[in-house]
């Protein structure tokens, strides 16, 4: 049930976080000038972030392209880390199975789920 719990609760942290802001919005009432403050200041925190984000003008394509995969890399690298330690675990130190395959499952699972469930809901409301 762990397992299960740390897998879900990552993924929906970003509707969580949508629906709570909606209720806000709903019960203390927003104005339109707070809410052209909000929408000016969400624009100005995505253009510091997309410049913080923007590679240098000489740099070379693969240091960029693996600069832009490094999220997907670091998930891939957890994950394949616990299947390793499980496959370990199991073969090598019998006693101490069930609390390393927990916690590595635990840790991918998270892993996985934050980066990919995130993206996924993204995708699903129309955010890129």
């Amino acid at each position: 049930m762990g397992t299960l719990l740390t897998m879900i609760l990552p993924a929906f942290a970003a509707p969580i976080a949508d629906g709570i802001k909606a209720l806000t919005r709903k019960y203390a009432g927003v104005s339109v000038d707070d809410e052209i403050k909000l929408l000016t200041a969400n624009t100005d925190k995505l253009k510091a972030l997309a410049e913080l984000d923007k590679p240098a003008d000489n740099i070379s394509p693969w240091v960029a392209n693996l600069r832009a995969s490094f999220r997907y890399i670091c998930a891939g690298v957890i994950v394949l880390a616990a299947i390793a330690s499980g496959i370990y675990s199991m073969v090598c130190v019998p006693e101490l199975r069930a609390a390393v395959c927990s916690a590595f499952l635990e840790l991918a699972g998270a892993a996985f789920s934050f980066v990919f469930g995130e993206r996924m809901y993204l995708r699903l409301t129309g955010q890129k």
